[in-house]
């Protein structure tokens, strides 16, 4: 092999030239490579990591059932599908790509692992039978990248192919519209499972979270990577889905930065030091207000270099030769990927994801503050008109003081 290009030829005809200029489509090499194989792998890591996650009992309605029911026939034909049409190929012509027969066994595959989880989403699972929010999304993605597979190849011979799998694939969407009902099952321990329990040392789980009424202040126990994604707040939803949120008491307990105490003695220390309102503020919230800031610049200068990534991508692809001629002089028909291309949908990708995690976190964060500063002022000007004189008279002045005048203030201040 006398460059990189070559080799990947040799897997699939069009290299990773990610562009087809004579079709104006994307390069079917590039699909299956770059697009198809990534998506399918997290296809399947989800199914078994929620397929392995399923320990509550859930008894479903018949709708969604016979909705579980026929998904699993259209995963199953999803992954015999590929198969066929690879002993299809070698019969009819005897040659075959080396991707093909990759993306084929990964899709049979990933499949395979999301049959498992369907089928133990029968008895098992969430009360919705749609399953995951990450399975419905990587189900979205697969369902575009199918609708684009099939435009790039309508014009081949295999064409029933793709299209019997874009069809199986809008029957699997059909029974994401059934909605149906379920409830959980709780597990009865008969008098022997009980003894059994108390003179071994076997832990034995308490389904408590099955009728779980109080949330407490989760968001603090919160890692990393749950506070990045808020997947925190999956429990709340959860909790919503089953209709339990019928007052305020079913929420979330505030979280510590919340305190009441805490908060409040804050600002009334700075104010008996200070007579400055201003001053008081800057003090006890000017280093969060900063900080915060940060995140909104970040998120404004991301959104800034999308469109001007976006403009670098389209001018690459508008010039007439997208690869470059190589060096080897020894080399006539050698050509070079030019990976401008990549370069500029990585960066408008990362761009995207950076302004939107900044945008949103600043959002959350900015309201967490508003709360503070707002519970802060209220609460100071409570006690100033308890402990003030000849102000039994003012009682609607202070109340305007309390509710719009603090919005004001607050708002004032975030802006």
């Amino acid at each position: 092999m006398s460059s990189w290009e070559f080799s990947w030829t040799d897997v699939c005809p069009s290299g990773l030239r990610p562009w087809v200029k004579d079709y104006n489509d994307l390069a079917p090499c590039f699909q299956e490579i770059c697009l198809q194989l990534p998506i399918l792998v997290l296809f399947a890591v989800f199914s078994s990591y929620y397929y392995g996650s399923h320990f509550r009992l859930v008894f479903r309605s018949e709708t969604q059932r016979k909705a579980i029911r026929v998904r699993v026939a259209a995963s199953i034909g999803l992954g015999l599908i590929p198969v066929m049409k690879i002993f299809y190929i070698l019969r009819m012509h005897g040659k075959i790509y080396p991707i093909d027969v990759l993306l084929s066994c990964v899709q049979f595959v990933a499949w395979s692992v999301h049959v498992g989880f369907l089928v133990s989403s029968l008895k098992r699972g969430s009360l919705s039978q749609r399953g995951p929010l990450g399975i419905i999304v990587l189900w979205t993605s697969l369902l575009a990248l199918a609708s684009i597979w099939v435009h790039t190849n309508i014009h081949s011979e295999y064409w029933v192919w793709y299209v019997a799998d874009l069809v199986v694939f809008g029957c699997y969407g059909v029974t994401l519209i059934a909605p149906g009902n379920a409830h959980f099952i709780r597990v009865q321990r008969t008098v022997d499972e009980e003894r059994q329990a108390l003179l071994t040392h076997t832990y034995t789980r308490f389904f408590e979270d099955i009728d779980e009424s109080v949330l407490g202040p989760i968001q603090d126990d919160a890692n990393f990577f749950s506070r990045l994604l808020f997947y925190w707040v999956k429990p709340l939803i959860s909790k919503g889905v089953a209709g339990k949120l019928r007052k305020s008491d079913d929420l979330f307990d505030l979280p510590e930065c919340l305190n009441m105490n805490r908060v409040v003695e804050k600002l009334q220390k700075q104010l008996t030091a200070s007579a400055s309102l201003f001053k008081a503020l800057h003090k006890s919230f000017g280093w969060e207000f900063y900080l915060i800031g940060l995140l909104r610049l970040l998120a404004d200068l991301s959104g800034f270099a999308g469109p001007i990534l976006l403009g670098g991508l389209l001018r690459s692809e508008n010039f007439p030769n997208v690869t470059e001629p190589a060096t080897d002089p020894n080399c006539d028909s050698c050509q070079a990927t030019d990976f401008r291309p990549y370069y500029y949908a990585l960066g408008l990708l990362a761009a995207t994801l950076i302004s939107c995690f900044a945008g949103v976190h600043f959002n959350w964060k900015m309201t967490l503050v508003s709360t503070k500063m707002r519970m802060s002022l209220v609460t100071a000007i409570y006690r100033k008109s308890l402990s003030a004189k000849g102000l039994q008279s003012a009682r609607p002045e202070i109340l305007n003081l309390m509710s719009t005048d603090t919005d004001r203030i607050v708002n004032s201040c975030v802006s």
